[in-house]
């Protein structure tokens, strides 16, 4: 194992962890540079060792967001921090895909990506639904979504791992995650963990079994549901299930999104092409809408909206980057999925299986990145998950990081004229 790939593994203890921001809470501040420092020397790694994948789509949107903020955001430095967090993505995604050229290397950033994140992060919220030191999952919007993830992402690296008692602690971790996702009482997670079951359910070979599995996931929800209490939120009830029983029944909450989503089709309407630039849904409705031409509670004083959250992905690309860049983001969806399609065919299976060592099977765990996607893609109808956090970038990641590595070898003849070509 190399230099290069040992910084990699730290680099991702540090994305899927953010050990530094829990240091920093008992104090040290400084910590939370430190991420920012070895970004930059990743980069520069980088281009001493130019990596086997440039993440066209990605890198396109990183670019367009960056023209997109000097020529026609609202406000040019508010987009520009989102820039600053797409290129340490980016950073993460290219030194990856240059670092990590053996598979069985690659085991241990899928495993992190896809169980031992899950595990800390219920360590730290599964009681409360929220982690109070973190940045945004300090409240229970934050948390839930994650959770939503880790349902999917646990259950299908237990049936992809051939340790027995790896598969009893990935059954168990996705169990936690469903209790995870109760604990936040979280509406819009709820909503979204439906969709993952759902989602399972359909993908599976074996529907008596995975029906009893879903059933299984349903009364955990029972339980948990009667034990937890929402009184700590001070927004919800205290009963979960007369929380959830309030879906769809027009409350404030629904209305109030009903306002802001209203007015981000809006500033489409105004900025089609290009929108208003990243994160300046709320600067520019706060100075482009007039008292009264707003609804809601906004109507007597639109500056309340600068800074509001659109709390969803979908109207924030479409408001914040336009047509364009909407596009662009369907583009990386697009890839993505091809990729994963790919990654269960028998020939990849099966060299998957014999460079890294057998103890994780490939399909198992594109089935697992899949669910994992659709429940971000689920939850993303309900909250702002493209920027905040790493979670979509980083799925892209282990992804394409598969899809490389289990590539088939190229048969002999096919090979020999290739080298003589060079």
């Amino acid at each position: 194992m190399t230099g290069g790939t040992k910084f990699m593994y730290m680099l991702w203890f540090i994305v899927l962890c953010d050990p530094q921001w829990w240091i920093a809470s008992y104090g040290p501040t400084f910590v939370r540079q430190i991420p920012t420092v070895l970004f930059a020397i990743t980069l520069v790694l980088v281009l001493l060792k130019a990596p086997r994948a440039w993440f066209p789509a990605l890198l396109v949107f990183i670019l367009y967001t960056c023209a997109n903020s000097f020529a026609f955001a609202y406000d040019r430095g508010l987009s520009f921090l989102v820039v600053k967090l797409l290129v340490a993505y980016y950073v993460v995604a290219i030194g990856t895909m240059a670092f990590v050229r053996i598979p069985q290397h690659a085991v241990s950033i899928v495993s992190g990506a896809m169980l031992w994140q899950y595990i800390w992060w219920l360590a730290w919220g599964i009681r409360s639904g929220l982690v109070p030191w973190h940045p945004t999952m300090d409240n229970y919007d934050g948390y839930g979504p994650l959770m939503v993830l880790g349902i999917g992402s646990a259950y299908y690296y237990g049936l992809a791992t051939s340790n027995k008692v790896m598969r009893l602690v990935a059954f168990a971790v996705s169990i936690g995650c469903v209790v995870g996702v109760v604990s936040s009482f979280a509406r819009g997670a709820v909503l979204s963990a439906g969709m993952v079951f759902v989602w399972i359910w359909l993908r599976s070979k074996r529907k008596v079994l995975t029906s009893a599995v879903v059933l299984g996931g349903l009364l955990v929800v029972g339980v948990a549901g009667t034990v937890l209490s929402g009184s700590a939120r001070g927004d919800a009830r205290s009963d979960f299930f007369e929380e959830m029983s309030t879906i769809g029944s027009g409350d404030a909450t629904q209305n109030d999104r009903e306002v802001i989503w209203a007015l981000a089709r809006r500033e489409f309407y105004a900025n089609p092409l290009f929108g208003v630039g990243a994160e300046n849904f709320g600067a520019y409705a706060a100075e482009n809408f007039a008292v009264g031409d707003t609804g809601g509670n906004y109507d007597e004083n639109p500056a309340r909206l600068y800074g509001k959250a659109l709390h969803s992905t979908y109207f924030q690309i479409l408001s914040e980057f336009g047509a364009v860049g909407s596009a662009i983001w369907i583009w990386m969806l697009v890839d993505f999925f091809r990729r994963n399609r790919e990654l269960r065919k028998g020939p990849r299976v099966a060299r998957w299986a014999l460079v890294s060592g057998g103890k994780l099977d490939l399909a198992q765990l594109s089935y697992g990145l899949e669910v994992c996607m659709v429940g971000f893609l689920a939850a993303s109808v309900f909250y702002n998950l493209i920027f905040s956090v790493h979670w979509f970038y980083s799925l892209i990641t282990v992804n394409t990081l598969l899809s490389y590595l289990s590539e088939p070898a190229a048969p002999p003849g096919r090979l020999a004229t290739a080298r003589a070509r060079r």
